[in-house]
């Protein structure tokens, strides 16, 4: 509909809401309406955020029929999830900052700092508007649905029992994302998918990543060209570290050897690193940091899992799944000798 003659479109405007028996308010949401997200907190902030990842949008509004009602339930639910997961800041610096054009800020926007946020407003009671796209960063959609697909991977081959099990992928050079602590890797969701740096820290404070997510940090700052890593619980895994003291296990004489690097025949040997298990994480990362090798792109905690990494998901998946494999062989020939 053209705005620009104001008299017919006052006209057209009328015929719709005597056609649609509409009140003033359905009138204006109607003219006046953009895409709208209908959801849980969660799914809303998803949707938000594959839209700006994706290029459909760069900023969203709060239209007037919204507020003030609406306003505080948003701020309340959603924002939170956006910022669980890195997309939307907590801090703004004082050049950043578009002021309100009025003292008219809400109580729940100043408890948030959303007075500090980008926002304009025309009306007594609060801002008619809200604009947070330039506050979006980047986690693309398609980061946390590797990790999600992964999971469920991983969950099918009982590789991740209950809650065990990390799963990360780099974003850039100074941060990756990774599954949060204490959740089912294969009922995985976007909104289960945390932003941290490479020193282990979420970048939201409500953010809680397991603390086994040094180890991811350690390998992603160690190998520049890592882009995945993942970490299972595996029944081979736990029982063959457990039966040996030995630094490595040995793997001789299989095809499936070729997953790693360097491997082009059967008539070879690995050795995949096998440390003691400790709940002091930065301790064990200081032993685990001598044997990581580019060559062997894996190691055994005794009695705890696996790690594994590569270039991207697919090939660590891929990596992952033959070294379990090559695991299984192990096991089953030893249960068959005893």
């Amino acid at each position: 509909m053209r705005f620009d003659d104001r008299l017919n479109t006052a006209r057209q405007w009328r015929e719709m809401a005597g056609r649609d028996k509409l009140s003033l308010r359905q009138l204006v949401i109607k003219v006046t309406g953009r895409k709208q997200f209908v959801g849980t907190p969660q799914s809303v902030a998803l949707e938000i955020e594959r839209h700006v990842q994706e290029d459909a949008a760069d900023g969203f509004v709060f239209a007037p029929h919204l507020t003030p009602g609406g306003f505080d339930a948003f701020v309340e639910t959603v924002v939170p999830v956006l910022q669980d997961r890195g997309v939307f800041r907590r801090d703004y610096r004082r050049h950043d900052v578009a002021r309100p054009s009025g003292p008219h800020v809400s109580g729940t926007m100043r408890r948030r700092g959303f007075e500090q946020g980008r926002f304009w407003g025309r009306h007594a009671i609060m801002p008619t508007a809200l604009n947070f796209g330039p506050t979006l960063s980047s986690m693309p959609h398609d980061k946390a649905e590797a990790i999600v697909q992964a999971g469920r991977r991983l969950d099918a081959r009982g590789w991740v029992p209950a809650t065990a099990g990390n799963i990360s992928v780099r974003l850039d050079a100074e941060r990756i994302a990774i599954t949060r602590s204490g959740v089912h890797k294969g009922l995985l969701s976007a909104a289960d998918v945390i932003v941290v740096g490479l020193d282990g820290a979420a970048l939201s404070p409500a953010a809680r990543p397991s603390a086994e997510t040094l180890l991811h940090c350690q390998l992603y700052a160690r190998f520049p060209d890592v882009g995945a890593v993942l970490h299972g619980h595996s029944v081979p895994g736990t029982v063959l570290s457990r039966q040996t003291d030995a630094a490595s296990l040995r793997f001789e004489g299989y095809e499936v050897q070729k997953v790693f690097p360097g491997q082009t025949t059967h008539d070879a040997a690995i050795a995949l690193p096998v440390v003691g298990n400790d709940q002091d994480i930065p301790r064990l990362a200081r032993v685990l940091a001598p044997l990581l090798d580019e060559t062997v792109p894996g190691y055994l905690i005794r009695g705890h899992g696996t790690y594994v990494w590569a270039a991207d998901m697919t090939a660590a998946l891929a990596r992952f799944e033959g070294l379990e494999f090559l695991m299984s062989c192990e096991l089953e020939a030893r249960r068959i000798v005893a």
